[in-house]
């Protein structure tokens, strides 16, 4: 019987999460994601090859467009790992150790109770705000949340039966295989894992560890894992996603160990290390609602009173879990890597509200069984227009604003992964400005890159930039390689690697943009104009006020029908309101004051906290006489800056 409500929890999650799940695609790693699967090319490290060959799988279904079906992935990974959350949470349950009361017991029907709280816990970690953001969106860290749940129940199982004593060790070896598989999404989960993994199998079973059997387990392990022979294997192909060229056995290596991400690592100080304890900290609590996080944490209590060995296998979970999130800098999507402790809240949970349950009274019982069974409605009351991304349609207005002034075969820089990705999407699946040329400078500091993406997709260009671009991957190749190397030099050749493409483009009339920021150096003779949401590079020094309007859609930025998560809040957003200031700045010059005026308020409209469009206010209002104004304008730049020099100076000569 409970299998077949174990089955239904997932049917539930899922019904809960098809209203939600992204139609399009959306900010960070998606684009670039949807992208390799399609093609089945290499994502970035460490290139999650079993989510990429299931993407591909998914990518074929008759589901409204590719980046929907991929966000649908993600949905099907999330619902799958709550209906493993309820198997796993039975199997604890069923090794916990009676408790001891004085009470005469009530008449209970505990395989009825464990299995309403199991279901309960199942669909309360669906809702947990973490796992259901991710399940709308085409991310790798839900078909990761389901094989982690899958590897703890097999192992949980494998237990009973040892504790039974008829163990089936074939368990072990299909949890040894679940684990390379989960190797082979989001190795460092698995990795961190592992201390848990190993406390549990040696409080069941020593001699695991010094027998045939320890073999078998680890080929069972490496099949799973094999999967990484995707890479060199897609590399050789030379798919147009190729991020890191794995097609060597150095590359491979420098690819499935996230090498460019190493410095990420450990580098952390005591300002970071506390603002992501309170970071946590405020998460942890919204996880799975303030009662719920109580409710973990006492039923996490009641693991080690009752039993011990799943209480240090679980902690071990955690602690590592933290170790690494805490030490670990990253611009986005951090909250996914709490998800393991997460998964630990939700399974610690059932444990109290069964606890509770058989200390009350007969007639308190159902009223407590209740309250939980309640809980995870509560919690998807709470985190539903958060999750919801069916209408989010953010990245892709970013893509379209940003090209909307980009001519016929111009070129475009840009170093902001929050349009590259989703354009990469949009550019190589649904065909969009295919005639542009769209280069991430950052990504320029990769070989793989240059002689592999630019190469293929733009020929003449890199043909005609020939000599630039040796000379820089020469220099390129010892920073590659460890060797040691010339970061000035480096960073010239560079410089010159991006000019001769801005050099190749105007010598053909073809226009040039640029997102900001930019590499200093990069185009430095030329003059910089303002279009919407790029700066458009002209070779003579005419002033352009008639180029700067151009119209932009909103949908969701500033309209409140999305909720805005914290990249769109953190990042777009200041894009915008940097952009519509510059725009602002750049009318003032020729003093279109009214003009400017109007730029830079939808500016502090969608950035109250930029400062120097407060300063660029006042000056106007001062220009225009207005002193009133112009102070109040002062003021508010030095009270989010008190360091802004232009707004102190604007103000002392107002009192002059």
């Amino acid at each position: 019987m409970y299998k077949k409500i174990a089955a239904l929890v997932p049917v539930v999650a899922l019904a809960g999460y098809l209203p939600t799940y992204a139609r399009q695609v959306t900010l960070v790693d998606s684009g670039e994601l949807i992208t390799a699967s399609t093609l089945l090319g290499v994502a970035h490290p460490p290139g999650f090859p079993l989510y990429v060959l299931l993407g591909h799988i998914f990518s074929k279904l008759p589901l409204g467009s590719i980046a929907a079906r991929l966000a649908f992935m993600s949905t099907f990974w999330a619902a799958t790992a709550s209906g493993v959350v309820t198997l796993l949470v039975l199997e604890i349950l069923s090794l916990l150790k009676p408790i001891k009361t004085q009470k005469k017991k009530a008449f209970t029907l505990p395989q009825q109770v464990d299995v309403t709280v199991a279901t309960a816990a199942g669909i309360l970690f669906a809702s947990s705000a973490t796992l259901w953001y991710y399940a709308a969106v085409a991310e790798v860290y839900t078909l990761n949340s389901a094989l982690v749940a899958v590897i703890l129940w097999l192992i949980f199982r494998w237990r009973r039966t040892n504790l039974l004593g008829t163990p089936d060790d074939k368990l072990l070896l299909f949890a040894a295989a679940f684990y390379g598989l989960g190797l082979a999404v989001h190795h460092v989960t698995l990795i961190l894992l592992l201390p848990a993994i190993l406390v549990l199998v040696w409080k069941t079973n020593k001699r695991l560890f010094f027998g045939k059997k320890l073999a078998w387990i680890c080929l069972s392990s490496l099949a799973g894992l094999a999967v990484y022979l995707y890479l060199p294997l897609a590399a050789a192909r030379n798919p147009i996603i190729n991020w890191g060229d794995p097609s060597s056995w150095e590359r491979f290596y420098w690819h499935i160990s996230g090498k460019q991400y190493q410095v990420n690592l450990f580098s952390t100080d005591a300002d970071f290390l506390s603002r992501e304890i309170r970071f946590f900290l405020g998460l942890i609590s919204n996880e799975i609602t303030p009662v719920g996080l109580v409710l973990g944490c006492y039923g996490f209590y009641l693991l080690y009173l009752r039993e011990r060995t799943i209480f240090w296998s679980l902690l071990s979970a955690v602690i590592f879990n933290l170790l690494y999130a805490f030490n670990y800098e990253i611009a986005e999507d951090k909250d996914a890597y709490y998800l393991t402790t997460s998964l630990v809240l939700a399974i610690s949970c059932p444990i109290a509200a069964r606890h509770v349950y058989e200390l009350s009274s007969k007639q308190r019982q159902v009223i407590v069984i209740a309250a939980f069974c309640l809980l995870p409605a509560v919690s998807f009351y709470l985190h539903y227009q958060r999750s919801d991304k069916s209408k989010y349609m953010i990245a892709v207005d970013l893509v379209e604003n940003v090209m909307k002034p980009i001519g016929r075969g111009g070129l475009l820089l840009t170093a902001d992964w929050q349009f590259y990705s989703p354009y990469l999407y949009l550019r190589h699946i649904e065909g969009f400005r295919t005639d542009a040329t769209v280069i991430d400078v950052n990504l320029v500091r990769r070989s793989w890159y240059v002689y592999g993406y630019l190469t293929k997709e733009y020929p003449e260009m890199m043909q005609y930039c020939k000599q630039e671009v040796d000379a820089y991957m020469g220099e390129l190749w010892s920073f590659e390689h460890d060797q040691p190397y010339d970061a000035n030099s480096i960073s010239k050749k560079f410089v010159a690697v991006i000019n001769a493409f801005i050099r190749y483009h105007m010598e053909s009339s073809r226009p040039v943009f640029s997102t900001i920021p930019m590499e200093p150096g990069v185009g430095s003779s030329l003059n910089w104009v303002p279009q919407g949401l790029v700066l458009r590079l002209y070779e003579d020094r005419i002033y352009r006020p008639e180029e700067v309007k151009v119209g932009l859609q909103l949908r969701g930025l500033t309209d409140g029908t999305v909720y805005l998560d914290d990249t769109a809040r953190k990042k777009v957003l200041p894009f915008y309101a940097s952009m519509f200031a510059n725009c602002g700045i750049y009318l003032s010059l020729g003093k279109r004051y009214e003009e400017a005026l109007e730029m830079l308020k939808q500016s502090v409209n969608l950035n109250p906290k930029l400062d120097k469009a407060y300063e660029v206010i006042g000056d106007i209002h001062r220009e225009k006489g207005n002193k009133q104004e112009a102070a109040a304008a002062y003021r508010m730049a030095l009270a989010i800056n008190p360091d802004n020099k232009g707004a102190k100076d604007g103000l002392s000569r107002l009192i002059d």
